[in-house]
C-alpha cells in the first residue's frame, strides 16, 4: 500500500533540495530546523503548509520536529539519510517492482504539489497486481487530509482475497 511518496526520478523533489544542502553543511540541519520551533512557522508553505490542505495538529508536528531540534544523534542520522537521497535509489527500486506479485494499492492524493498524480498512476502500473485510487482533496499527507477515505480504501484492500 503506497500513498504519495518519492519515486522514480523525483527523489527528492526539487523543493526539498535545500535540505540536502543543509545536511552537507556542518550545523546546517540544526539551523534549517530552528524556525520550526514556532508552530506558526510549521504551517507555512516553506514548512508543512504545502503538504496538507488543513492545519496539521500541533501535537503531531511537535512529534515530527521535536526530536530533530533536540537530539544531535537524530540530526546526525537524518543528515546521513538526506545526503544519501538520489534518484538512483528509487529508480533501482522501481526495477524490482515487476517481481512483486502480491496486490498493491496505490492511493494517491490528487492535489499534491510535490508528487504528481501521474507518479502514482505510473507506480501502480509497475506492479503486476497494482491498483490505483485517486484521493481528491488530499496533498502529500493523504492520511492527514482524507483519513476516512484512505482508511476505507485500506480496509477494503485488506479484505480482498489473495491468490495463494
Amino acid at each position: 500500500m503506497l500513498t504519495n511518496c518519492d519515486a522514480f526520478e523525483n527523489f527528492p523533489p526539487p523543493a526539498f533540495k535545500p535540505m540536502i544542502a543543509a545536511a552537507k553543511t556542518p550545523g546546517g540541519l540544526k539551523a534549517l530546523m530552528a524556525p520550526m520551533r514556532s508552530r506558526a512557522v510549521r504551517r507555512t508553505p516553506m514548512a508543512f503548509g504545502a503538504l496538507s490542505h488543513g492545519d496539521i495538529p500541533n501535537e503531531v508536528t511537535d512529534a515530527w520536529v521535536g526530536p530533530m531540534l533536540d537530539n544531535a544523534s537524530i540530526r546526525r542520522d537524518a543528515g546521513k539519510t538526506i545526503r544519501g537521497m538520489s534518484p538512483d535509489v528509487t529508480l533501482a527500486a522501481a526495477e524490482r517492482f515487476p517481481t512483486f506479485t502480491k496486490p498493491v494499492l496505490v492511493a494517491w492524493g490528487a492535489d499534491d504539489k510535490f508528487f504528481p498524480l501521474d507518479t502514482g498512476r505510473r507506480l501502480a502500473t509497475m506492479f503486476p497486481e497494482g491498483r490505483f485510487e485517486e484521493i481528491r482533496g488530499a496533498r502529500t499527507f493523504v492520511s492527514e487530509d482524507q483519513p476516512e477515505r484512505l482508511g476505507a480504501l485500506i480496509a477494503d484492500f485488506v479484505r480482498e482475497p489473495v491468490a495463494v
